[in-house]
């Protein structure tokens, strides 16, 4: 052995210790620090509004809304109408966004998870399980409706076909 078990530190040696101890621990905390600065995903901020399905429909729009109080709406947009499917709550990790969704007439819970593949200011690609990519725009709901508390959005049928294909109920 190089050190006997009842060996006595001499004070370089402690002091040497401790500097790795320190070094190692700066190390740790730039490296955690690099990470979330630069490569953790995109921030909240960039979520907030209100994004619309691009798929076709002819007479009518999924939409998500998401709001700084990590409540989200599922909406559906119709030609004179706006309609609130169901409502929960949203978080960004990473590169994924989960939200929980209720809908608003059966109580039926659902939890979703996309992977974002891409975002721009006004464009956002989700993946939904293994389904193709889906592309959502960012939308201004001018409507009738007062969509800061969704009180005067009526409810009708529940969920409906998530992006990605996911039927909810």
């Amino acid at each position: 052995m190089l050190l006997p078990p009842a060996h006595a530190w001499t004070k370089s040696q402690r002091c040497l210790i401790a500097g790795a101890v320190l070094l190692v621990s700066i190390a740790v905390g730039t490296l955690i620090y690099q990470y979330e600065r630069y490569h953790r995903g995109p921030a909240e901020d960039s979520i907030y509004g209100t994004w619309q399905d691009l798929t076709a429909a002819i007479d009518s729009a999924i939409c998500f809304q998401f709001k700084p109080d990590h409540t989200v709406l599922y909406l559906l947009r119709g030609a004179d109408d706006l309609t609130m499917l169901a409502k929960g709550r949203w978080y960004v990790g990473g590169e994924k966004i989960y939200f929980w969704l209720k809908d608003i007439l059966t109580d039926e819970q659902i939890f979703v998870i996309w992977r974002i593949e891409e975002i721009q200011p006004n464009e956002l690609t989700v993946r939904y399980l293994d389904y193709l990519p889906t592309r959502y725009i960012r939308v201004e709901l001018n409507h009738r409706s007062d969509l800061t508390n969704g009180a005067a959005i009526e409810p009708r049928q529940g969920l409906r076909k998530l992006a990605g294909g996911a039927t909810t109920g």
